[in-house]
């Protein structure tokens, strides 16, 4: 947590654009070289169990749950 506070603060526009298209591209990456039996192996992790495959839903409902923040500051 520290270190995203660290970092935040030198943090422009562009910057946390630069960051989220590379992030966003490794994240693709490992979907897409994600077999079937991959996605469906099933763990712990936070106190969540889920699927690999709900794993990588995260994202994605997180997105819809921000979508007003994202519009307004595009």
């Amino acid at each position: 947590e520290w270190q995203i506070k660290r970092k935040s603060k030198s943090a422009t526009r562009e910057s946390v654009l630069a960051d989220y298209d590379r992030d966003h591209a490794r994240l693709l990456g490992l979907l897409d070289s994600a077999t079937d039996a991959e996605l469906d192996i099933v763990k712990t992790n936070y106190g969540m169990t889920q699927s690999v495959r709900e794993m990588f839903l995260g994202p994605v409902d997180h997105f819809a749950e921000h979508t007003p923040e994202i519009r307004s500051a595009l």
